[in-house]
């Protein structure tokens, strides 16, 4: 069971789920405040969010490419599934290196100071990380561990069952 939110726009209704909904708020106010918090410290507002947006382009493709090089014997016999974009076919370190290298290429590019960007961008991360985990705990089926008896040892440290980070999933 996933919240949706169900918009009508000129007779036509639209179903957007919970998590692609806080996913889009993320990035189109996570850019806008970027943007702002630039301007505020006398950096170009324009050029700053032009930076941000082919920046957070650049992490989306570099998590991509590092997921399909991670996983190339699955994708060597499936083909068709190399197009696909589902939440968990991307891998967080190529997004975060090429995202970081592109990032500064650009910044360079159009004579802004990459640091001065860097730091200007710390406030929409923060409520991009925050908007991606109201967005995951929202569609969690799991309100919370299931009861248990007088006694009886807890989930190991206190992970809920049937979730996996990410970490635990890679180390078995």
């Amino acid at each position: 069971m996933h919240p949706e939110l169900t918009l009508s726009l000129a007779g036509h209704q639209f179903v957007l789920s919970s998590i692609a909904f806080f996913y889009w708020l993320a990035w189109v106010v996570g850019l806008l405040l970027a943007a702002i918090v630039a301007w505020r410290r006398r950096l170009p507002w324009f050029w700053s969010l032009f930076v941000y947006a082919f920046t957070i382009v650049a992490g989306i493709v570099g998590a991509r490419l590092l997921h399909v090089a991670d996983n190339w014997g699955y994708y060597a016999l499936h083909w068709g599934r190399l197009k696909a974009l589902d939440f968990d076919s991307f891998a967080l370190y190529g997004g975060l290196i090429l995202a970081a290298v592109v990032g500064a290429w650009v910044a360079r590019s159009f004579r802004l100071r990459a640091w001065r960007l860097a730091d200007s961008a710390v406030p929409a991360l923060a409520l991009g990380i925050a908007s991606c985990a109201l967005a995951t705990s929202s569609t969690d089926p799991i309100s919370g561990p299931p009861p248990r008896s007088r006694g009886e040892s807890p989930t190991p440290s206190g992970a809920k069952p049937g979730r996996r980070s990410q970490l635990s999933g890679a180390l078995g």
